[in-house]
């Protein structure tokens, strides 16, 4: 499983940022095809990522479980 985290702030108050993850079942998907397409998916409007009056700051691709949280 791939996950794209996403590090989503507003604009009015830049630092005010809060994270969101899709998870992705991958057909032959890997990290990097994922760093590739991630726009595409942050953009879509079906999945309403992006709240009114914020931007991506960064985001990224990892194998999911891949690393723990401390």
């Amino acid at each position: 499983m791939i996950t794209l985290t996403m590090v989503l702030c507003m604009l009015s108050s830049p630092t005010d940022c809060r994270e969101s993850k899709l998870q992705f079942v991958p057909q032959g998907l890997s990290v990097y095809a994922c760093a590739m397409k991630g726009q595409a998916q942050i953009a879509d409007p079906k999945k309403r990522i992006l709240r009114q009056g914020e931007f991506v700051a960064r985001y990224r691709c990892e194998k999911a479980g891949m690393f723990a949280k401390l």
